[in-house]
């Protein structure tokens, strides 16, 4: 499974020492699954591969908080919908299936960082 998101914000407090983004967009996550049993090696031809990509849109706060001269610490909270999920399944031996994986179609997430700039001060600075 890979996910990609693009998330556009717009500043809704700009102070000195504290900065809150909101933001929406969305992007993708796909989902990549075969058929082989990593127990059994498979003989003659390779396994059936299934690609399902399943759209995420999103929303999203991100606060900001002024540690120094240039360095943030960042919180932030955010929610998925994905209205096309599906399950994944493995079937046993004797053919029942057991869910291995099944997004929820709203899931929220939450992310704390740290910006310290490398190269030049103004990578962490808050937009102006």
């Amino acid at each position: 499974m890979s996910s990609f998101r693009a998330v556009p914000a717009i500043q809704v407090v700009g102070l000195r020492v504290l900065q809150i983004d909101l933001g929406a967009g969305g992007g993708a996550d796909l989902f990549h699954s075969t058929t082989e049993n990593p127990r059994v090696p498979f003989i003659g031809s390779p396994p059936a591969t299934e690609n399902h990509v399943s759209p995420v849109f999103t929303g999203q706060l991100i606060v900001h908080l002024r540690l120094g001269p240039s360095a943030r610490l960042l919180a932030g909270i955010d929610i998925d919908w994905s209205p096309g999920q599906r399950r994944y399944e493995v079937l046993a031996p004797t053919g029942t299936p057991t869910a291995v994986l099944q997004p929820w179609t709203v899931r929220p997430g939450a992310l704390v960082g740290l910006c310290i700039p490398l190269a030049g001060p103004g990578g962490c600075e808050a937009t102006k």
